[in-house]
């Protein structure tokens, strides 16, 4: 059922006044059936009406907590634990680890240089003083652990040690590798 504002929308959209139109920049889509961009707010504004729903009944709809109830049934968590992590984000409390203990972790060997990799198993997580993240292994070269950070001293994956090793072996031959403030000769 088209409304009276509809109709008379619709009636402006096929008048004949160039003058209203001149460099509105939609002037291109207009045709003998009148002006488009009336023509689209009209679609748009019955396809809302359809719905028969209320600017306030919207509104109502897509609340906070409405949206934060939906997202927690997607996601499986509760809305207050939403709004827990939210909180926690905000004030710079929120870490996202790079792995699960127990998961496998590559840390690199060699006492001034990394020259490989040994596969040992993820045991923790350490922030320093820095806020740098860094990952625990268990039994690290005999050792009863250590920590490496993730692209610097460790790596998640096979590959990611592969490529951190070949990317450090090249830097070594170029004379480009540094420790501290020395440079390694190659």
């Amino acid at each position: 059922m088209e409304h009276e504002f509809e109709r008379q929308l619709r009636t402006l959209a096929i008048e004949r006044r160039p003058e209203a139109c001149l460099g509105c920049g939609f002037e291109h889509g207009c045709s003998v059936h009148g002006c488009a961009v009336i023509h689209a707010a009209v679609n748009r504004l019955a396809a809302y009406e359809e719905t028969r729903l209320e600017p306030e009944d919207m509104k109502k709809a897509f609340n906070e907590d409405t949206t934060l109830k939906l997202a927690g049934q997607i996601l499986g968590v509760t809305p207050g634990r939403l709004r827990e992590l939210a909180q926690a984000k905000k004030e710079g409390r929120l870490v996202v680890l790079p792995c699960s203990i127990g998961d496998p972790v590559f840390m690199g060997t060699g006492r001034y240089k990394i020259t490989g990799y040994e596969e040992d198993v993820c045991d923790g997580f350490y922030i320093g003083r820095d806020g740098v993240l860094q990952v625990k292994a268990q039994n690290y070269n005999g050792n009863h652990g250590t920590y490496g950070v993730i692209g610097q001293t460790a790596e998640l994956t096979r590959e990611a040690a592969e490529a951190a090793l070949k990317e450090r072996e090249a830097e070594y031959d170029t004379g480009r590798t540094t420790i501290g403030n020395s440079r390694l000769l190659g």
